[in-house]
């Protein structure tokens, strides 16, 4: 039966939230985000970890995808002063291992107030069912500035609110690492829940 004479959508509403976005190599695909775990119904300007420390999410994907781009979307507070940032990806494994970030930006501003901040992985990543088992991974994003820049976020429960099953995400929101500036750490640090996941978009 065709999926229309099923009452389905033709497409998903992820993907007309998103504006259309697409895996920038796979362009029959739309964009992954962790809207599909956390919804935007509870949407607020949040702050994230503090200089120089680690805010990861946990994501949604499928073996097979292709993700070239990483998106955040920054709030009212702009990045300020800052010397460091990037966004990176990790395996959704026990101990999340690094699969790829993106170059260190160093410009003072580049985060600029109500806009997507979006970079290119240095190398794109390729899901498997060895680097996402489970079908998610983490996403992350640090930020080395005078004033971090706050991000479109949704509240997230601590883990031991929402872990129902094993084999589920160490969490949904948390904070590791320190002193990280320019590079991702090989492996995820001692990770600790945080109570706001920033939306992330991944393509």
């Amino acid at each position: 039966m065709p999926l229309i004479r099923g009452r389905y959508p033709a497409t998903n509403s992820l993907f007309k939230l998103l504006g259309g976005q697409s895996l920038a190599a796979q362009g029959n695909l739309t964009a992954r985000s962790n809207i599909d775990l956390l919804g935007v119904g509870g949407l607020v300007d949040g702050a994230i970890a503090t200089t120089g420390v680690c805010t990861s999410v946990a994501v949604p994907v499928e073996v097979g995808d292709i993700i070239t781009n990483v998106s955040v979307l920054v709030g009212a507070t702009a990045e300020g002063t800052g010397t460091h940032a990037f966004l990176a990806l990790y395996s959704g494994i026990a101990s999340p291992a690094l699969l790829g970030q993106t170059a260190d930006d160093t410009g003072a501003a580049s985060m600029a107030a109500s806009a997507a901040y979006t970079k290119a992985l240095t190398t794109a990543v390729l899901i498997t069912t060895t680097n996402a088992p489970r079908g998610f991974i983490y996403a992350t994003v640090a930020v080395t500035a005078t004033t971090i820049p706050t991000l479109a976020a949704v509240p997230a429960a601590a883990a031991a609110a929402y872990q129902w099953f094993t084999n589920g995400p160490k969490f949904l929101a948390a904070t590791h690492d320190s002193a990280v500036l320019g590079t991702a750490p090989a492996t995820m640090g001692a990770q600790t829940a945080f109570a706001r996941a920033p939306i992330v978009v991944l393509t």
